[in-house]
Order: C-alpha cells, then structure tokens, then sequence
C-alpha cells in the first residue's frame, strides 16, 4: 500500500505543476505520500519510500530533461536519462529520504509543523548542495500563471503565495506542507482509532484546525498585500522585449558567428513604433563579440538613434589575456550604440556553461563541446531608463538568493534573459516562468522576462503575468515597468526562516534521541 500511496502522491503533485496546474492539488497532494511514511514500518522504508517519490515527481516534472541532454549534447537518449537520474537522486531524492528519517525518528514530537519544518529543510538542503536544485520545490506550485484571468476560487487557493516576501519560496512550502501533514495525520488516526482504539484523534484534530487557522492567516496577509501595493516610484517606463524564436545549438562554430542578428534588428524596429524607452533582447541574441565589432554596434545606433531608446540584450564577451576568459554577459546598449555597462553571469549551469568534470576523460571526450564560461563577480545593476535593473541570466532566476543580493545591490526591477530555444519544451518555459514570478514577489520587484522561444513576460510585483508572448514564435511585447525601492522582510532576512526550520529539526532529532535512550536504574 506505501508504494501505491506514494506513486498517487506524485502524480498528483506533478500535476500541481504547469502546464497543468490545477489549483487545488498543491493542498491535498502530499497527504497520501505522508500517510505512507506513518505507516512505514522502519525508518529505511520510510526514506524509500520518500527517495521514490523524490524521483518520480523529478521526472513527472522535468521530463523534457533526458531528452534535452541528449539533443544538446547529440548523446544517446539513455545518457541523457542516467544523467537526469544521477542528479535527481543526489539533488533531490537522497534529501527527501533524509526527511522522511528525520520524521520517523523524533517520536512524540513528531506534528504537522515539524513536518513542515522537515520539509522546508530537505529543500534547502536541494537548493544548495551540490550546486543546488530548486526545480519543483512544493511553494511554486502556488506560483504559476497568475494572471487576470483565474476565477475567484483559484485565486483564493493562491492567495498564501504572498508570504514569500515575509519567508521566501520556502514559507510558501511550509504553510502548503503544514496542511497536508495534519489532514493526513487525522486520516492515520481516524485508521488507527478504527483498527486499534486510538485515542490520538482529537489531538489531530487540534493540529488540523491550527494548520487551517495558519493558512486562513497566509490567506489574510495574500489578501491585504495585493490591496496594499504601494512600492513603485518615478514614472512608469515603456519597454519592448523581442522574442526571435531562433537558437544557435550547443557549440562554438565560426559559420554561426553573428547568425541571428538580423532577426532581433528586424524586431527592434517593429518594437521601436510603440516608441518604448528600453528593449530588451533575450540571452545569446548576439551571437558575436560585440566589443570587438563596430560594425555591428553601427547597425545597433542606426536602429536605436531616431527613438532615443536603450538596448540591454545577451552575448558573450572576453578579456584579452592569453588564454582568454570568456563570459556569459548581458550589455546595456546607449542610443548611439555604445556600451554603457555589462553584466557578467555568475551562476553558470552545469554542463551547458562550465564542465565540473574535466579532469575526467571520457565524459571530456563525451561532452567536449561544452561552451566554458567563467563566472562573473559584480552583481552591481545597470542603469537603465527605467531604473536600475538587476539582471539574472537564465537559471541565475531560479536561486532565491542572486535576485536578493540585486537588490540588496539598488536594482530597482529586475529582467531576466533567458535561452530556452535549445529544450524545445514549453513544460520548461512555464515552470521558469513560474519561479521567475516567486522572484518578483519575494523582492517586489517587477520582472522583465525575455525569452528566445517564449514565453516572454512582464510579472508585477505581485507575482502576476500582466504582459506574455506565445511560446514557439517570433513576437514582440510590449510592456511598462515601474521601478520600485522597497525592501521586503525576505531580502532584508534572506533564508532566515528555511534556517530556522534546519535549527528545529536538529534540536528535535536531539530531543528524541535523549528521551529514547534507556535511562540506568536509580539506586535506593
């Protein structure tokens, strides 16, 4: 019945996720995986259990991974699938198996809140070991495509994702943790009260009602924070993202230098009648050293001088020693075609950008077409027309603490340039579009998102789409951008309260293991 169970649970978490996305799921989809591990027999079956959950929801989520390996790399598709399994159990699974160790081993202090803070835990653990995995953490489900559009029950359901500014992404999964953990806790004893006489029920009872009374009050706060957003300043700024829908493989090959460039000139100048003050390119539209060229910084002045406008747009760059360094950068372009200022990516993805195993000789060989980038080091924002803006180039968005040291830095919005043309997936898109929004209400920082296949988007500081491009297409999108200055508890804190869960566990794994020692017999 555990496995069952378990296998239950993770479907229907993954499809709490997009493209499906449906609303209620986030709120019961956990309950049959933790009524499993009560069962459990020992704590070994119980991490089973949760490290199977762990892989399955992995790959119900990021299904498109193996095959993207293997079309990036031009790798058999079962490399790409032991890879992906490889990193989902050492970024994933092996911390949900710790989870469900701990729960299992503290005894009576073991309640819906622990659990939570266990869950909360295990994902901080997958966020930053190993270079981290944050994809599918459970407060995103909450997340995505918040738009105008969502009925009123929908929007209730996701009103508690607006306590990420308090706790970041990890409250979120805390307060959707502590609910499922208390139902399934009433479902073990209402069982056990039938086969055994429990006499536990009224206390899961107790625990289910300040569960509720937790996620009315993360409602209560969604609610007063959507009525209640004052942080923007300055006027409000027209901005132009063109979406070229174009992509230049995994390699570096002399016959792709400068491809595309005609595509993004051509959709700047469609851009440029809406007369926009900013355009934004996506990462890798130019596919040429733009420092080294004057040519191609001409045909940008001849495009931006009549509007006046700014362009910040992605390529790469290099320093001039021997051998050169090269960087993953984002520019930001005056209207005369000279830089004003460059961003340099500081975390780069495994794999696609640096080799983590190059000493290793057949995966050399393997994946030797590998761009190598070195990881920048000034997180400083670039000074845009519409404000400062703190850049995070593709899955720099994902890792909560990049967007905060933006804005920590005076980034006053933030964009976000991606590639995506090369997964070939839009389950990819929306779920990078999902987090991007978590972002945007952890910081309160509206979110501009250029894309190379979409979407495209605009997230206000609420974390909702109020601007989008359709995926697969080349378009352009016009957006507004208010700056704002605000500094939320959550980029004030950082992870102070996913820290504080890890603190909560250990001296609850302390406790247990004190009160289950067998004590020496007093003498008389």
């Amino acid at each position: 019945m555990g496995t069952t169970l378990t296998i239950v649970s993770s479907i229907l978490f993954v499809l709490s996720f997009p493209p499906y996305e449906i609303p209620v799921l986030p709120w019961v989809a956990l309950i049959p995986l933790l009524v499993a591990l009560r069962f459990a027999g020992s704590t070994p079956s119980a991490a089973l259990l949760a490290a199977l959950w762990g892989l399955l929801s992995a790959y119900g989520i990021t299904a498109w991974l193996p095959r993207a390996i293997a079309t990036y790399y031009q790798q058999p598709f079962l490399l790409g699938l032991g890879l992906f399994v490889a990193t989902s159990a050492l970024m994933g699974a092996s911390q949900y198996a710790l989870f469900a160790a701990a729960c299992h081993q503290v005894g009576r202090l073991r309640t819906p809140f622990f659990v939570a803070a266990a869950w909360v835990a295990a994902e901080l653990g997958r966020c930053t070991l190993f270079g981290g995995n944050p994809w599918g953490l459970v407060g995103y489900t909450l997340a995505g495509a918040e738009t105008s559009s969502l009925h009123m029950l929908e929007r209730m359901l996701r009103l508690p994702v607006q306590v990420a500014d308090l706790g970041g992404v990890y409250l979120v999964s805390f307060v959707i943790v502590a609910w499922n953990a208390a139902v399934a806790d009433v479902v073990v004893a209402l069982w056990r009260r039938h086969c055994e006489d429990s006499s536990r029920t009224a206390q899961s009872l107790r625990h289910l009602a300040l569960a509720a009374g937790i996620v009315l009050l993360a409602a209560g706060y969604g609610h007063y924070r959507l009525t209640h957003l004052s942080e923007a300043v300055g006027e409000p700024t027209s901005v132009a993202i063109v979406q070229g829908n174009v992509g230049l493989g995994a390699t570096w090959r002399a016959e792709l230098y400068g491809r595309n460039f005609d595509v993004y000139l051509k959709g700047t100048m469609e851009a440029l009648r809406g007369s926009p003050s900013l355009v934004v390119w996506p990462e890798n539209s130019m596919s040429f050293f733009v420092e080294d060229e004057p040519l191609y910084r001409k045909a940008i002045e001849r495009a931006l001088a009549p509007s006046g406008a700014q362009l910040l747009a992605g390529g790469p760059s290099h320093t001039a020693a021997s051998p050169p360094q090269y960087f993953n950068s984002a520019f930001l372009f005056s209207p005369d075609g000279e830089i004003v200022s460059r961003y340099d990516k500081e975390k780069l993805l495994p794999f696609a950008e640096r080799f983590p195993f190059g000493a290793v000789a057949f995966l050399r060989r393997s994946f030797g077409k590998v761009r190598e980038f070195t990881p920048g080091v000034d997180v400083a924002p670039l000074p845009t027309v519409a404000g400062q803006a703190g850049v995070l180039i593709c899955n720099e968005i994902m890792f909560a603490p990049l967007p905060v040291a933006r804005v920590r830095a005076g980034a006053q919005f933030l964009v976000n340039l991606s590639n995506d043309t090369w997964i070939g997936d839009d389950v990819y898109s929306l779920n990078h579009l999902a987090i991007g929004a978590m972002r945007a209400i952890e910081t309160r920082r509206v979110l501009v998102r250029a894309s190379t296949s979409g979407p495209s988007a605009l997230v206000d500081s609420s974390g909702r789409v109020v601007a989008s491009s359709a995926s697969g297409q080349n378009a352009v999108l016009a957006a507004t951008v208010s700056a704002s200055t605000v500094l939320t508890p959550y980029v004030q804190l950082g992870d102070f309260f996913a820290f504080g869960c890890v603190g909560v566990v250990l001296l609850a794994l302390l406790a247990g293991w004190r009160w289950s020692r067998p004590r020496a017999p007093t003498q008389s």
